[in-house]
């Protein structure tokens, strides 16, 4: 008998059913993501790593987001500057070479103040958090951290891109 006052087989059935709700939840997240969270926005998408960048914008564009890509904040600066693209959110990674993803939101929000903008980053629990992360969660901003499935993804940008901006 373990200590809960069950036997070893009654402890397995329970962790097999726990296992098969789990299992429930997520196809039902899946379903969920596969029509509450699609959309028709344009994301500019900042991510130094060329194989997480390319992820993200296949599961964007699998969801029906159009994507602008660029592989740091100076590609992103100038995108923007250099066409007259429209983006609806800016999904940017938070430490990258050369300016930090903190760094790019400030000087596009000198051009588009209304611009929504996710943050996401790989940093997880227990590390040295580097002061450009902390700043972020620190500030409540909207944050993602890596790595994130799909789903979770999808959820996130559409809470952000139907958030009411308070200003406006």
């Amino acid at each position: 008998m373990a200590a809960t006052g069950k036997s070893r087989d009654e402890l397995v059935e329970e962790l097999k059913s726990c296992h098969k709700r789990l299992k429930q939840m997520e196809d039902l997240m899946e379903d969920k993501a596969e029509t509450e969270f699609r959309g028709s926005e344009t994301i500019l998408l900042v991510e130094d790593d060329d194989h997480v960048r390319a992820s993200v914008r296949r599961i964007l564009e699998h969801y029906g987001y159009q994507v602008l890509e660029a592989y740091d904040a100076q590609a992103a600066l100038g995108l923007v500057q250099q066409k007259a693209v429209n983006y609806d959110l800016v999904l940017t990674d938070i430490m990258m070479p050369g300016l930090s993803g903190g760094d790019l939101v400030e000087r596009l929000q000198a051009i588009k103040p209304q611009v929504k903008v996710l943050f996401m980053s790989g940093y997880a629990d227990g590390e040295l958090i580097p002061d450009d992360v902390f700043d972020v969660l620190d500030s409540g901003k909207h944050f993602l951290e890596k790595p994130f499935k799909p789903e979770v993804l999808v959820a996130k940008i559409r809470q952000v891109l139907d958030t009411v901006d308070r200003t406006e």
